[in-house]
């Protein structure tokens, strides 16, 4: 079992780039994957998604790429030397009308604000591959955060299953006789209020015997104590086992409000109220589960 929250983070360098990404993920029913990569290797962006679409079954992933040039070369784009020339040129025009010389200095760095002044930088081959081997070291450590955080929710499931298991066994010792006891409570009724000759009625046994079968809940149990094994059954699993928790939860808290409207004893409906409490407590945080 795994969890769905994590930080995973790595910096990849050659002789001209200093590559990091970071990874981070929160829980959420479904998968989505949020990238934020410089424009110009936004090409890679779907690349990064099916990488870890392939690997995580759901939660919220934001994906953070940052590329940092290391000498001066790679650290400032190409001059974009034609949009230059036309702005000088604008410049000189300006100067000529107004017969007085601006600051050329402060000219420039106007210039040098502008996004025009720089052409778009051309993708590296190696700066993918860095970015790429970046992503899986980042990703594997991300998988050691969700996989501790995982062995501490697997402990609560085991425990909070073992507690549903022990209310499930007073449910039993509650219930014990709660079939007997309908039985004879309809047949001392129909001897109280109905003729002699009609209490032995066949129509009326059977009944009797239908209301009965009514209050058993030998099925129910039989049910709830195959959704345990399987809870138990998914623990062990490490991948895409949230909604699969969810589901089996889900009928678990279905057999036992199925007993609660079956059950006569005091105690018994207060071990089902119990039991159903601690599925919503282990409901609340499978949303926390991979």
């Amino acid at each position: 079992m795994k969890g769905m929250t994590g930080f995973g983070s790595a910096r990849l360098s050659n002789q001209s780039y200093d590559v990091t990404v970071e990874v981070q993920s929160v829980n959420k029913r479904f998968l989505d994957v949020v990238v934020r990569i410089p424009h110009t290797y936004q090409y890679l962006e779907q690349t990064l998604r099916s990488f870890l679409r392939d690997r995580i079954a759901r939660g919220h992933l934001s994906v953070f790429v940052t590329i940092v040039g290391r000498d001066c070369v790679s650290a400032v784009p190409p001059i974009n030397r034609a949009w230059i020339d036309g702005q000088r040129n604008a410049f000189q025009t300006i100067v000529e009308c107004c017969g007085s010389v601006p600051s050329f200095e402060a000219f420039c760095i106007e210039l040098w604000k502008e996004k025009a002044c720089f052409l778009e930088e051309s993708p590296s081959q190696d700066v993918e591959d860095l970015i790429v081997a970046a992503l899986t070291q980042a990703y594997a450590k991300l998988e050691e955060h969700k996989l501790l955080e995982g062995r501490a929710l697997s402990g609560f499931f085991r425990e909070k299953s073992q507690r549903v298991r022990a209310l499930r066994d007073q449910i039993v010792q509650y219930a014990a006789g709660d079939v007997d006891r309908i039985r004879e409570r309809i047949r001392s009724r129909l001897t109280q209020f109905v003729p002699e000759s009609l209490s032995h009625d066949d129509r009326i046994c059977r009944e009797v015997v239908l209301y009965a079968d009514k209050a058993d809940i030998s099925e129910e149990l039989e049910r709830i104590d195959h959704h345990l094994r399987h809870v138990e059954t998914i623990l062990q699993e490490t991948k895409g086992v949230g909604k699969l928790v969810e589901f089996v939860l889900q009928e678990l808290l279905r057999e036992f409000n199925t007993i609660g409207s079956k059950v006569l004893h005091a105690e018994a409906s207060s071990a089902v109220i119990f039991a159903k409490t601690e599925i919503e407590k282990m409901r609340e945080q499978v949303q926390n589960v991979e």
